[in-house]
């Protein structure tokens, strides 16, 4: 709140009390961490209160989320989104993008660019999320769609780890 930041900020400042240079420098010593915590987060709020987070068009479900991303680097925002919208209505589900020929998927990103690269990424990502699914017996095994919602259910670490493994994904995406 502003009264908390207020009072964060005054502390030691001699707010109402007159103190030696040795008290300071004992308060300030004290407090620095917490005041230097105090300042970093009023900062955050105030950037998020005037520019907001921007609403990236992410999705819950983690294999869409990891395609998204992959279609969003080094692209303009309106481009990758308007190419993922035209992938996903061509193309509902995961497993179709894998069976399809990479010179239509290549098409259909051409808007985007480096659409040889993506192409290619995408259908070795959907390859090793099919190999992955069939030994956990998820997904296509059950009569679905492939999936990487499973790893909701492993520690940040380990799930970390399996997207670092997949074809494309860098720490950066990864932590997404």
């Amino acid at each position: 709140s502003r009264r908390a930041w207020s009072a964060r900020a005054n502390r030691g400042r001699g707010a109402g009390l007159m103190t030696t240079t040795s008290q300071s420098q004992l308060i300030e010593a004290s407090v620095g961490g917490a005041r230097a915590r105090g300042v970093v987060e009023r900062v955050a709020e105030l950037l998020e209160v005037t520019y907001r987070s921007a609403d990236l068009g992410n999705v819950e479900d983690v294999l869409t989320e990891a395609i998204y991303i992959l279609l969003s680097l080094n692209t303009r925002e309106q481009v990758y989104q308007r190419v993922f919208r035209e992938l996903r209505k061509t193309y509902p589900y995961w497993a179709e993008v894998l069976a399809a020929p990479e010179r239509e998927l290549q098409a259909l990103m051409r808007p985007a660019g480096l659409q040889e690269q993506r192409a290619r990424k995408i259908k070795q990502l959907l390859a090793r999320v099919l190999e992955d699914n069939l030994q956990r017996e998820v997904g296509p095994t059950m009569g679905a769609d492939l999936t990487l919602d499973y790893l909701r259910d492993l520690s940040e670490s380990d799930a970390a780890s399996f997207l670092l493994s997949l074809p494309g994904i860098g720490p950066k995406s990864a932590n997404c």
